[in-house]
């Protein structure tokens, strides 16, 4: 994003300073400042530069300019008119990008709403005050939708302000937990090395960047690719065998090859993958797991968090198929259950938010257990020391037929919405999601800004500069903007080199060590 918008104001500056450059060629002096405003409108609309708002505001800029009596400067000298579009431009594309900067997490918030069911219910006017006394904090960098609270309050039965959004949980806050090394260790073809010490599904052939490999690692052809499958599936008590894209969530992507597939049919299967897959034999499942839906792997969700100098379990829980679906991720028509000391709480959810009460297909989960759970989660949570990098985690695990864990995968994140339905929380409790939310979103957001004199970052509780865009020869740094108080003094934020004296406010807390390299010869720096 950050890319795209440096891209979009590079467009900006240059369509704009060619439309300058061919009208000052043209008439290199404005006669009136009426001519100016029609200018820069000639401007935006013969480049077709911006939208009706973003024109207003160009032109409430240009008549603020001409009430403070500077139009003179412009009569005067054509490039006080290239500054002043420069100037505008700027403002512009800070406003554009404010707007769009969490644009994507309340789309993913909406689409949220629209996906799950309404429970049906409200909350009471205390309730309410609480959501609003605990998201208020966050406003300057996101406004909190409080259907999400009482959504996750009415269907779990227990009410809790800090609910965590889907779109902030999802499309923010998974960039501070989130780093390079996820696209390693959650490569199923990789699992394997980055996780030695947990028992794993056997591995058959594997494709990595169009090359095929066996289980020990040797580069096969395809054609010994295939044949080692038709064999595993023929020569072996193997009904069918699982084939899986390196990475992706839902049950996307996967195929099964089974016993009396001919080997035309297996090339074509290979052949159909366009990605990098792993081809592994099928895990017999405990029977506590494999009782409610006997045709699918029913694995655990064990979510795990690396918070200060420990790892914590979020929560644990069971996923199940439905029907004829051979796998027990959610997005694949599959029912994931919250479970309180290894037994069902009761119920389960779609991805749709329906509640079930019992599987589909006739199985209560009234007073049932699974077996070896807290051995799960011991697994979860030595693996995830081994990783510091990566701070939540949602690992698949399976409880295999001699009753021992067996990681199938990990997922940065995951889908959390089941957890938060049946009352528990993505970050644990109230004052860790606090504590994450300060850390994680409100010191550091920001917005760029833009005035006729500077470029700044605002946040939520002071200023920083990055640029003094302004033509005065002596500076004086505000002490507030935007009622904020100006506190820090970005590198290079002075470097038109023409400046001859800085007048800095005391209230400055920090100075970059290149803020001033290139204000002038002999700028002088006086505190104020």
């Amino acid at each position: 994003m950050k890319k795209l918008l440096k891209r979009i104001r590079e467009v900006w500056h240059n369509d704009i300073l060619q439309a300058i450059n061919k009208k000052t060629e043209i008439k290199p002096q404005m006669s009136s400042p009426k001519e100016i405003e029609e200018s820069y409108e000639s401007i935006i609309k013969e480049k077709h530069l911006g939208n009706s708002d973003e024109m207003a505001v160009a032109l409430k800029y240009i008549k603020e300019f001409n009430e403070e009596k500077r139009a003179d400067m412009i009569l005067k000298a054509p490039d006080t008119l290239r500054h002043i579009y420069e100037r505008i431009t700027d403002i512009i594309l800070c406003d554009r990008e404010a707007k769009s900067q969490m644009e994507k997490v309340y789309e993913g918030d909406r689409y949220f709403f629209r996906r799950i069911k309404d429970p049906g219910g409200e909350l009471t006017l205390e309730q309410k005050k609480q959501v609003n006394e605990f998201w208020k904090r966050y406003e300057f960098c996101y406004k909190n939708n409080p259907e999400t609270q009482r959504i996750f309050s009415i269907a779990s039965g227990r009410f809790d302000p800090s609910y965590v959004p889907w779109g902030l949980f999802r499309y923010y806050c998974i960039k501070y937990w989130n780093n390079a090394i996820i696209d390693y260790v959650r490569d199923k073809n990789y699992t394997k090395l980055a996780f030695p010490n947990i028992k794993q599904p056997n591995v058959i052939i594997r494709r990595i960047s169009n090359r095929y490999y066996n289980a020990e690692w040797a580069i096969i052809s395809k054609k010994e690719a295939c044949n080692i499958c038709f064999d595993k599936l023929n020569l072996s008590e193997f009904q069918k065998i699982i084939v899986k894209p390196w990475e992706g969530g839902g049950g996307a992507g996967i195929s099964f090859l089974r016993k009396g597939d001919s080997k035309e049919h297996i090339m074509a299967i290979l052949e159909s993958y366009n990605v990098n897959f792993i081809c592994e034999e099928i895990v017999i499942a405990h029977y506590s797991y494999a009782e409610p839906h006997p045709l699918s792997l029913n694995t655990l969700r064990v979510i795990t968090f690396s918070y200060k100098m420990d790892i914590y379990l979020v929560g644990v829980l069971f996923r199940t198929g439905v029907g004829k679906t051979e796998v027990d991720n959610l997005g694949s028509g599959g029912l994931m259950m919250l479970l309180k000391d290894g037994g069902f709480i009761g119920y389960a959810y779609d991805k749709y938010g329906n509640k079930f009460y019992s599987h589909p297909d006739g199985y209560s989960f009234s007073g049932k257990k699974l077996y070896n759970v807290d051995k799960a989660v011991a697994a979860a949570k030595k693996l995830h020391s081994t990783i510091p990098q990566l701070r939540y985690i949602s690992w698949d695990i399976a409880i295999d037929q001699e009753g021992e864990p067996v990681l199938i995968e990990l997922n940065g994140g995951g889908n959390q919405v089941p957890l938060q339905m049946s009352g528990g929380h993505i970050f644990i409790n109230k004052e860790i999601t606090k504590d994450l939310l300060d850390n994680w979103l409100l010191k550091p957001f920001f917005y760029n800004r833009a005035n006729w004199n500077w470029n700044f970052r605002e946040y939520y509780d002071h200023i920083e500069i990055t640029k003094y865009a302004g033509l005065d020869t002596s500076v004086k740094i505000p002490e507030t903007m935007n009622g904020k108080p100006v506190t820090v003094i970005k590198n290079w934020a002075f470097s038109n080199g023409k400046i001859k004296e800085i007048l800095l406010p005391k209230a400055i807390r920090k100075i970059e060590d290149q803020a001033f390299s290139k204000a002038g010869d002999n700028c002088k720096i006086i505190e104020v």
